[in-house]
């Protein structure tokens, strides 16, 4: 194992001791910085035996650094880059024992020498995970090909109603853009017909002529002179209509009206803080006249104690002065009497209020109760149409799939020979030189119902010895309902054929399959390997002179398997 960047020491190198079958080995088969088994291994000038990518990476990361079974041992040796040499000895030993494959948790049933492992299998297993190189998804090999052709999201797919491609999951905003998408038209008698949708402003100027709309609101498009018999046929529903508008406008009503009498106890706060502040008012003036009583009084009594003659004699001498005292408290009582009814009217305003408070805080409380409950109905709604929307997402996903489907069932052929139709050329051309989309596959097609499956892969700029000089062109064999009942292993000639469009130099290449080779034997997984023709044609005849290979950037290929002696 390489390794590249900064050193990782936690990071182990060596191979896992589990896939060792039945071996209880030896110590000197560990990696003394890892603890795994040796990959590469290298022993330093002090003896001990380290990984090549473990030993160099200490180095390099520390420059100097100790051994550390060494200090264990209580010694202390450096690593040094020239004081190392490859363990050879040890790797022969290793390579001489029994392992299974790393990757047998995933169903891989590899069995051998660690030799066989390490040199052949560890590198081509089928089940060790690699990245789909568009989007980056881990999938084994042998299910890359059916993840790029028919699950990567990022893969190119045809639209069945306006032939172009988009990325398949921009499939839904295709769909609302596509000119040929058929969309529906409640105008038209009896069922609603799907109409394309850059045809549809056409039709409907030719269907709503003399139809029209209901004026309770229903569905149903009548003509104009036949409202009346609308009218008698769907009375029940009408009144259903207006039975719901009513409810509408009665919810709406009730809103209203709660609000209303929630501004209603906003007033009667409002009033009810006023007279609060009137009533202390009053009883502030209440307690200053009763001080100024209670002054006059104090002052009477100390001149009645007095005794004095001059006292006497200018109060008898002095009857003004008596009756005007008099008419003071006469005036004081009476406006105390007047305070005091007016306390008690207040008592009484209180005492209503305090009653409307309560009444209003009552339907207050039950306001939200009821707000409480419709809010968890609300919620239940809301997760109720979460679970909706789930169920549709994945019916859309089904119907995208059957879709597929339908749609290479559509374009099979069951005669052994395939016309392919490339479409928007330039722009996969293009995809093709930048590795985006290195190569296409054709839809499948048979040699009889019952026969062989087959479909062809296109490399647009060349595969293999023919990488960016030609276009490489493959057949290959797919794995069918019937394989049982064939003859294996696939033998029928193959020719493929570039068409001129000018109809003047079509491009012609054919082989036989070779017997022994693992791309004609009976498919164990979705397809074979594919074989045919590297250099099928050089990529400048595209451009030659007085030819038509893309014309209106499209190609047409043609395919013909013979099935003469099947």
């Amino acid at each position: 194992m390489a390794t590249g960047g900064i050193f990782d020491p936690s990071v182990k190198l060596g191979y896992p001791q589990s896939i060792f079958v039945g071996q209880n080995l030896d110590r000197k088969y560990l990696c003394t910085h890892c603890g795994e088994v040796l990959n590469d291994p290298i022993q330093s000038f002090c003896g001990h035996r380290y990984c090549n990518g473990c030993l160099h990476g200490l180095i390099s990361s520390l420059h100097t650094t100790s051994c550390q079974a060494c200090l264990a041992e209580g010694d202390d040796s450096l690593l040094d880059k020239d004081q190392t040499f490859p363990d050879n000895a040890t790797r022969k030993e290793l390579d001489e024992l029994k392992v299974r494959c790393s990757n047998s948790n995933n169903g891989c049933s590899f069995s051998g020498t660690f030799s066989d492992f390490r040199k052949n299998h560890e590198k081509t297993c089928e089940y060790r995970q690699v990245k789909c190189p568009d989007c980056g998804q881990e999938v084994s090999p042998r299910f890359l090909t059916e993840h790029k052709r028919d699950k990567c999201p990022l893969r190119s797919v045809p639209c069945r109603y306006c032939n172009k491609t988009f990325i398949a999951k921009d499939n839904w905003s295709h769909n609302g853009i596509c000119p040929k998408f058929p969309i529906r038209c409640d105008f038209c008698d009896n069922l609603p017909r799907k109409i394309p949708r850059d045809k549809m402003p056409d039709h409907l100027k030719t269907c709503r002529r003399d139809k029209a709309l209901c004026k309770f609101g229903c569905k149903e498009k009548y003509e104009v002179n036949k409202e009346g018999q609308h009218m008698e046929q769907f009375a029940v529903p009408h009144l259903d209509l207006v039975r719901e508008k009513m409810e509408k406008l009665e919810a709406e009503i009730k809103q209203k009206r709660q609000q209303g009498e929630e501004e209603h106890l906003q007033a009667l706060i409002g009033r009810l803080s006023i007279l609060d502040s009137n009533m202390k008012v009053c009883q502030a003036k209440v307690a200053d006249l009763n001080q100024k009583v209670t002054g006059m009084s104090q002052r009477s009594r100390i001149e009645a104690d007095s005794g004095t003659a001059y006292a006497l004699a200018a109060a008898s001498s002095s009857p003004s002065t008596d009756s005007g005292i008099s008419q003071i408290i006469d005036q004081l009582k009476t406006q105390e009497g007047i305070i005091d009814s007016k306390v008690n009217t207040f008592e009484g305003i209180v005492a209503v209020l305090n009653r409307e408070v309560e009444k209003c805080s009552t339907q207050l409380e039950n306001y939200e109760g009821q707000r409480r409950l419709d809010r968890e109905a609300l919620e239940g709604n809301e997760r109720k149409i979460k679970s909706l929307e789930r169920v549709i997402a994945l019916k859309d996903v089904s119907m995208a799939e059957q879709d597929l489907r339908i749609q290479a069932l559509e374009n099979a052929s069951f005669d052994g020979i395939l016309i392919w139709k490339i479409s928007d050329f330039s722009r996969k051309r293009h995809d093709a030189i930048t590795g985006r989309v290195t190569s296409l596959y054709s839809p499948s097609f048979y040699t009889g119902p019952h026969g062989y499956k087959m479909c062809c892969r296109i490399y647009l700029n060349g595969d293999g010895m023919g990488k960016g000089s030609h276009v490489s062109l493959f057949f290959v064999v797919m794995r069918g309902h019937y394989d049982a009942l064939l003859r294996w292993p696939f033998k029928q000639k193959v020719t493929f054929m570039l068409l001129d469009q000018n109809n003047r130099e079509h491009i012609i290449d054919a082989f036989r399959p070779d017997p022994t080779s693992s791309s004609f034997k009976r498919p164990t997984s979705e397809m074979n390997i594919a074989s045919g023709c590297p250099l099928f044609m050089a990529l400048t005849q595209l451009e030659k002179q007085g030819t038509a290979y893309v014309k209106e950037d499209t190609m047409f290929l043609k395919v013909v398997v013979d099935t003469a002696d099947l």
